[in-house]
């Protein structure tokens, strides 16, 4: 499928699951060749924390084999307004969780259902808790 074929209506369904957006911006960032424009995948009021996006990238080269969640956790009491996107490390291929585990996180995307229409990225690293962002207070 080429840019030409996505319709606004394809583009915007995208961005209203919080692990796609999440999977786009990972792949832009693993990709150093990537001349794509993560800053329209980040919040505005978190673009200055991410910068040129080379310290997020430097942690995500810092975690073996790194790979990410098709399926994240959302924020307690704040269900429709921010998710949790799980890295995790040591992923040699894709697989399928079917039951209830534990798994430990290399780092976490905390997306935010930006302007009641779409998930964008708060930041990586930490879980960042719905009261210490900013945009939602």
């Amino acid at each position: 499928m080429t840019d030409e074929s996505i319709t606004p209506d394809e583009l915007w369904l995208f961005f209203q699951e919080p692990a796609q957006v999440a999977g786009l911006l990972f792949a832009g960032l693993a990709d150093e060749s990537f001349e794509g424009s993560l800053d329209q995948l980040v919040t505005p009021e978190s673009a200055p924390g991410w910068g040129d996006f080379s310290e997020v990238r430097g942690a995500l080269k810092s975690i073996v084999k790194p790979g990410i969640v098709s399926r994240g956790s959302r924020a307690l009491g704040a269900e429709n307004l921010v998710a949790y996107i799980g890295v995790i490390p040591n992923v040699v291929e894709g697989y399928w969780v079917e039951e209830e585990s534990v798994v430990e996180f290399a780092g976490v995307f905390t997306m935010v259902y930006y302007d009641s229409n779409r998930w964008l990225a708060h930041s990586f690293g930490q879980y960042v808790r719905p009261e210490q962002i900013q945009y939602l207070q």
